[in-house]
């Protein structure tokens, strides 16, 4: 048992077990930082309040003196040692009687090997004589936080001590790794970057803990004091910066406020700029700022999660409760550090528990916010293949293959896209139309404009039915009807469309042509391959735009190929998957359309390619003589 007669005063029996015995010593602090022993002798110390005291950042010393009195018939080999790793300086005087003092000194500026005893944290051994009374002055000074937990074991619980911490350490370590690969694997298989800023911030942290508690000292850099000290800096303003990072990804902090973000990157600014010029300020000041700047952490970070809250997000709500953790932690530390509960060999670890169960909980808030994206992203997958499927359904090719053979290839580069085609006979089954259009955009919007596009398309030709327009005056009726409806989406969505439409008079074979800001198509007849250009703007974007017709005879054996911009600018690294030359070679050597696609498409394995841009192809073919042509012919 360890008992006090009075302020400075301790006696230790056969019983004794140790504890902290910060409020057993009385203290005296020197401002100059240059008071000798003797000169400590003759002054006047104080009480101490505190079971650890707590000085912050001094640029004094300070003096702990205490009488340890040793009432058992055995001497007492004891430990005092200083529960925090990064005091700079500790030297402990010790004198039994009228002998003469004895001095031991530690501290991180101390390599541990040259250390009285080699610890991560300041260890000294003090032997107490049979029946004996041994005075100590204690002379702490460091540039860093003087919290001073000050702890007096005997060896063997010392020894103890340290076997329990190794394995404690050891779990805390094992299980903040395991967390931190938890986070890389969530994040190999979404690539969504909250969980690898999750990974890393669990990394950061446990390293922010292996470094301050001396394990890195120890193992890393034994011998290196601007490593010792200046990494205290990076490792608190990393373990900020990135903890502030993954609080607003996990978050979604930039979609819900724009001022929280702003201020939120100001201040991870403010901790990098912080962090980086350790080469450049003094150590104390900026430490003592690194301090001010951890005060202002949990701040942010609050506002963060009640923003999220308040946004109705469950995972702001799971995120709140994990800081509850590490919250908790702090309150039970500086408790112990105040004498207010009883300290004991776990009360170093209060804060490493507190971060370990936020870590925990931090974990089950990517779980749910996994679980939530997963369902968000299977909603979302069930309404684009609905988009897809409604877009192809309207995509037809009804046209008599008998005299026209057709064939296409189409590929959105995601489940549904904005390119289309549409194959249809008008009512009076006089003309044959091919239309080919390409809606600005990608994915669900692109292919519901699309979609409305060809409704709009069947819609205007199905108006034909009652007129009696000529082939060149029906395509112009057709294009302006689709533009018109084009148009009121454009000035809602800003989408527009380039199309390319061939209307074939199936009795002739008379042939016209309007292109809206589309690709030329390539028309092969004779051997003889030529581009079909035409003027007129894009779809969509003014109402009463005007297309120029082009007008030319199709005949048994000619070929047509119309095609959307992804054909030709969609990339391997710097390189076209095609360039038009090759199309114009390949409809130039081919004997069939299906040829023709497969030397262009099949061969070119467009299907198997990543892609940026959405790809159509269309392939036609006159395979007999129409029928004015065989009455000519007649």
């Amino acid at each position: 048992m360890l008992s006090s007669n009075g302020w400075g005063a301790i006696a230790i029996d056969d019983s004794f077990g140790g504890g902290l015995i910060g409020n057993k010593l009385e203290v005296l602090e020197d401002p100059s930082a240059n008071l000798t022993l003797a000169e400590v002798v003759e002054r006047d110390f104080s009480a101490v309040s505190f079971a650890a005291p707590v000085y912050g950042y001094s640029e004094s010393a300070f003096w702990f003196k205490g009488l340890l009195i040793n009432d058992s018939s055995e001497p007492k080999n004891l430990v005092l040692n200083i529960g925090t790793a990064w005091i700079d300086h500790i030297t402990l005087y010790s004198r039994s009687g009228e002998q003469a003092w004895h001095s031991q000194t530690t501290g991180i500026y101390y390599p541990i090997a040259k250390r009285p005893i080699p610890e991560s944290q300041p260890a000294l051994a003090l032997t107490l004589p049979a029946t004996s009374q041994t005075d100590i002055y204690l002379r702490i000074a460091s540039s860093d936080a003087l919290i001073l937990p000050i702890y007096l074991r005997t060896e063997a619980q010392f020894q103890s001590y340290l076997r329990f911490k190794e394995h404690l350490y050891g779990a805390f370590s094992g299980l903040m790794i395991l967390a931190a690969v938890y986070g890389l694997i969530f994040f190999s298989f979404t690539l969504n970057k909250a969980y690898l800023a999750y990974a890393i911030n669990v990394f950061v942290w446990f390293f922010m803990f292996f470094h301050l508690d001396g394990y890195a000292t120890e193992i890393f850099w034994k011998d290196n004091l601007w490593l010792n000290k200046y990494l205290n800096v990076l490792v608190v303003c990393f373990a900020m910066f990135f903890g502030t990072q993954f609080a607003i990804l996990i978050l979604e902090t930039q979609q819900r406020s724009r001022l929280v973000y702003r201020i939120s990157i100001g201040w991870m600014v403010m901790v990098a700029i912080t962090g980086f010029t350790c080469t450049l300020a003094p150590y104390a000041p900026l430490m003592e700022f690194t301090a001010a700047l951890g005060l202002a952490f949990p701040v942010v970070i609050l506002i963060n999660g009640i923003v999220a809250v308040k946004a109705g997000s469950m995972v702001g709500k799971f995120f709140l409760v994990s800081w509850g953790s590490p919250a908790i932690s702090i309150v039970l530390f500086n408790s112990s550090l105040l004498g207010l509960i009883p300290s004991n060999e776990l009360t170093q670890f209060y804060l490493h528990i507190g971060v370990f169960g936020e870590v925990i909980l931090l974990s089950l808030t990517l779980a749910y916010h996994l679980r939530t994206a997963t369902k968000e992203a299977s909603n979302a997958k069930v309404i684009m293949e609905t988009t897809a499927i409604v877009h192809t359904s309207l995509m037809k090719e009804a046209i008599p293959q008998d005299q026209i053979e057709l064939h296409f290839r189409h590929k959105p580069c995601e489940i549904s896209g904005g390119d289309l085609y549409n194959c249809l006979i008008d009512p009076r089954g006089k003309f044959i139309y091919i239309v080919i259009a390409d809606v600005s955009g990608h994915g669900i919007p692109a292919s519901i404009i699309a979609s409305a596009f060809l409704g709009a398309l069947d819609s205007a030709i199905d108006q034909l039915r009652s007129s009696d327009l000529s082939l060149e005056d029906s395509c112009q009726s057709v294009t302006k009807t689709v533009n018109r409806v084009m148009s009121r989406y454009y000035q809602q969505t800003n989408h527009f469309a380039s199309m390319a439409m061939v209307g074939i008079d199936s009795l002739s074979g008379s042939t016209c042509y309007i292109n809206a800001g589309h690709r030329a198509l390539i028309h092969k007849s004779h051997s003889k391959c030529q581009p079909l250009l035409g003027r007129g703007s894009v779809m969509g974007m003014f109402e009463d735009s005007q297309w120029q017709s082009r007008t030319l005879q199709l005949q048994a054996g000619d070929m047509l190929l119309l095609f959307t911009d992804g054909l030709l600018e969609n990339q391997i690294g710097d390189k076209a998957f095609l360039k038009e030359r090759d199309l114009f070679r390949a409809i130039k050597n081919a004997h069939t359309v299906e040829s023709l696609l497969n030397e262009v498409w099949d061969q070119h394995r467009l299907d198997k390619l990543p892609m940026e841009d959405d790809m159509t192809l269309i392939a036609v073919e006159v395979v007999k003589p129409f029928d004015r042509q065989l009455t000519q012919i007649g």
